[in-house]
């Protein structure tokens, strides 16, 4: 979908420390990131940042994989 891409990479937000911070791999198992960050980097261009923030389900144990990109339902 992106011609020529010459980098990816994904970034997770701990919110616990403060201030929060930035960093990769999401290594936690207990709790989801704040948000999630993708990078691209294209032979012609880098693209802006995707930030985007998580969330639980209502209702959802989180070690069932409950986790929703963004948006509300």
């Amino acid at each position: 979908l992106v011609p020529a891409v010459t980098g990816f990479e994904i970034r997770f937000e701990d919110a616990v420390p403060e201030p929060p911070q930035w960093g990769a791999p999401w290594t936690l198992t207990d709790r989801l990131p704040q948000r999630v960050s993708f990078q691209i980097r294209s032979a012609t261009d880098v693209w802006p940042d995707i930030v985007v923030p998580m969330r639980t389900l209502p209702g959802s144990d989180s070690s069932m994989g409950g986790a929703v990109f963004g948006g509300s339902q």
